[in-house]
């Protein structure tokens, strides 16, 4: 009997994942092939490039012993990053792990003040250090708030310096070869502080600006959009792709969707930088919405129409259809109000988005005193089909109408 409650509830747990999961199934997914990946590390790059060369190193001091025991103190103070270059840098997606930022071939140039005692003397002067071969690895880290907005952080940053070069003003040689021997201190101090700088920038300028996007836009007074993330990106070998809820809401609250969102796929080429996937799910959903929300509704009024036009619409050019309106409201102008009678079905084919949808066709007389006479109601049922083409960068909508 425990056995078998044992494997009910391992069951149930199943089932209540594979139902959360459902539930987080994104409406609408983005990816980011390589090449938009690239296009965003040049700016990353490019915003840390300006704060490290902006930054200043704190100050490396320690003893060390000199010919026959002779013991001195140092200290190198007032180091500033007076140039510092990021010529080379990739960004690579790892499956299921996340993104590696490589940097290469880096080279900085300090300038400070130095400084050495002992019981026997003083000295100090200025000093410049060039550095080249500098190399940096950084495991950016993506995930998602309780809110659905995209966050960032960093997993981990290691820094390394291949050549280090020393020159300081001072007439002395011997401490020439001292200042050499301790150079590795200040490498360690640039190697730390280029990381500092790297987490730096992602928590304070990357971090807030990705939690300032909202998630949630307004079409209007009363309906409204959620895109806030589902998940923590994901990482191909290739891309890296965010999965985005997609789910439209009223005042009234958000509409029962018809279905679970597909999976949706993407194309195998890789030319664009970035890519969305939606399926007719999320438009479904959408055009629930606007019509639990009383829209869309059409109004066709008479000065709508062109004077030069075969049919007008007056009471007079409805005659031959239903002759009792001209003689019951003689040559009154008249307007049509168009609204759905239920949902439209909204569905994606051969690059095509289509939508079909039954249609009341209200007619109304307007009298003298402005007043509005029903007349007729008409049930009608119509389609669209938009297929969207890029021209010249800008996004074109061809329209076909069904019958």
């Amino acid at each position: 009997m425990a056995e078998c409650r044992r494997i009910l509830l391992w069951v149930l747990t199943c089932l209540g994942l594979v139902l959360a999961e459902e539930d987080r199934s994104p409406a609408v997914m983005a990816r980011i092939t390589t090449k938009g990946l690239e296009y965003g590390l040049q700016k990353g790059v490019a915003l840390l490039q300006q704060e490290l060369s902006q930054t200043r190193l704190p100050d490396v001091t320690g003893k060390v012993k000199i010919i026959r025991g002779l013991e001195v103190q140092y200290k190198f103070h007032r180091l500033s990053i007076h140039d510092f270059q990021l010529p080379k840098a990739r960004i690579t997606p790892l499956q299921r792990v996340g993104l590696l930022v490589s940097i290469f071939d880096a080279f900085a140039e300090l300038r400070g003040l130095w400084r050495v005692d002992s019981f026997l003397a003083r000295a100090s002067g200025h000093l410049s250090v060039e550095i080249e071969g500098i190399s940096v690895f950084v495991r950016p880290r993506l995930g998602v708030d309780s809110s659905g907005k995209l966050t960032a952080a960093i997993s981990y940053c290691i820094t390394q310096v291949s050549e280090i070069r020393m020159k300081i003003s001072s007439r002395q040689s011997s401490l020439s070869v001292f200042l050499k021997d301790v150079t590795e201190d200040v490498k360690r101090a640039l190697e730390e502080q280029v990381c500092e700088v790297v987490t730096k920038v992602v928590e304070l300028k990357v971090h807030p600006h990705l939690q300032s996007l909202p998630v949630r836009a307004m079409i209007d007074k009363a309906i409204g959009v959620d895109f806030s993330l589902v998940g923590p990106p994901l990482t191909t070998l290739n891309s890296l792709d965010i999965g985005l809820k997609g789910e439209f809401f009223s005042s009234s609250g958000p509409a029962a969707a018809p279905a679970s969102p597909p999976r949706l796929c993407f194309p195998a080429e890789q030319s664009r930088m970035v890519y969305l996937a939606t399926s007719s799910h999320f438009l479904s959903q959408a055009a629930e919405v606007f019509y639990q929300a009383g829209r869309p509704k059409f109004e066709i009024t008479s000065d709508m129409i062109p004077g030069d036009a075969p049919v007008q619409l007056n009471t007079a050019s409805f005659q031959s259809f239903i002759p009792q309106l001209q003689k019951l409201y003689p040559d009154a102008p008249m307007k049509l109000w168009i609204t759905p009678s239920s949902a439209p079905l909204v569905t994606v084919d051969g690059g095509s988005l289509r939508a079909a949808a039954a249609l009341d066709i209200q007619a109304l007389a307007i009298l003298p005193d402005a007043q509005e006479a029903p007349l007729f109601l008409l049930q009608a049922s119509s389609s669209v089909a938009v297929r969207l083409a890029v021209e010249s960068g800008r996004l074109v909508p061809r329209v076909e109408l069904g019958r």
